[in-house]
């Protein structure tokens, strides 16, 4: 997620919800609507649900209750269904309020925006580790990826591709060594057709690079000389254009926490996986990944791969030392890594 005060993050989703509450009509999308049935007949996951939006606003009541753009529309879990449908029949869309003092600020990440407060609380923390919530939203992305592959997806490509956003797309695309424009960067089907030729939301945000954009720093058959003494086997390669975000050493194969700013679980990071103890001592370095960066993986090294794995994750479980359950209450509004992670 890209935003970069919470004044934006409060003004998107007061805008957002608004917009939801205008259009709907009393009817769900059935993956939305089964969603809905399956917390609702559960006592435990319908408390939660409801009480999350409860603990945003009695944890912070000045920032989430007096916001400088209003009252918050998205105060409980029905709203938040409503907005989270309205969300999923439309591609994330170019969102930028350039007045002070949120200029250049933009959402990306929609749903992660509108949960971006009750995620991080106490009842938000165990309603999103839930497999029955897990289950159920895995299914609503999967539905919101049909419909970015589709053509009405590009709608929303107007902010994208409009000179500021191509502007700052390049701007990220170049880390200050070089000067592309957006169409020199990355390959566009079609500079002349609507869209640069993008038929899709997909097609356009997993973009292909140009050719000798991102050469590969020191490929295995690269001769050392003066003018390149690097040795090839002491280079790691970023797997994709996500930068730095900490760096932890010495991992540990069992931790209480895991992941943002707490000690590295190598249990869970690798789904209780017997290599793990291979990894204890280890460094883990964690990156973020923007939404105005390249969004492909690379794997430019040598080896064998002797182990594929996936690993249902959680969609959007917080970590309660960085959201609003943290113990160092402040009165201001959460400290929060984003969601580039």
């Amino acid at each position: 997620m890209a935003w970069r005060s919470w004044v934006l993050r409060c003004y998107w989703v007061n805008t957002k919800a608004s917009e939801a509450k205008r259009h709907y009509n009393g009817t769900l999308e059935p993956v939305v609507q089964d969603f809905k049935l399956a917390i609702e007949s559960d006592h435990t996951l319908s408390q939660y649900a409801n009480q999350m939006f409860v603990e945003v606003q009695n944890r912070y009541k000045a920032p989430y209750n007096e916001t400088p753009v209003g009252n918050p529309e998205l105060r409980n879990f029905s709203d938040f269904l409503v907005l989270l449908d309205h969300i999923i029949h439309e591609g994330p869309g170019w969102f930028d309020k350039r007045d002070s003092p949120t200029a250049n600020d933009l959402i990306g990440f929609p749903i992660t925006a509108a949960l971006d407060w009750p995620l991080g609380t106490i009842s938000g923390h165990e309603f999103f580790l839930s497999p029955v919530v897990n289950l159920h939203l895995g299914r609503i992305l999967d539905f919101w990826a049909v419909y970015l592959d589709t053509p009405p997806s590009t709608s929303v490509l107007t902010g994208w591709l409009s000179p500021e956003g191509k502007d700052q797309i390049a701007a990220a695309g170049n880390l200050g060594k070089t000067n592309y424009t957006f169409e020199q960067l990355f390959h566009c089907p079609d500079t002349s057709a609507p869209y640069l030729g993008y038929k899709t939301w997909d097609e356009y945000f997993v973009r292909q690079f140009n050719p000798g954009i991102r050469p590969i720093a020191a490929p295995d058959n690269e001769t050392q000389d003066a003018e390149y003494p690097v040795d090839p086997t002491l280079v790691i390669d970023n797997a994709c254009e996500s930068a730095p975000l900490q760096v932890r050493h010495n991992a540990s194969l069992f931790d209480s926490f895991f992941l943002k700013e707490q000690p590295y679980s190598l249990t869970n990071m690798l789904n209780f996986h017997p290599l793990a103890n291979t990894f204890v001592g280890g460094t883990v370095y964690q990156a973020y990944l923007s939404t105005l960066s390249y969004h492909r993986w690379h794997a430019p090294v040598s080896g064998r791969i002797v182990h594929i794995e996936n690993v249902p994750g959680t969609y959007y479980s917080g970590n309660l030392f960085t959201g609003l359950a943290e113990t160092s209450y402040t009165g201001q509004p959460p400290r929060r890594l984003g969601t580039e992670l």
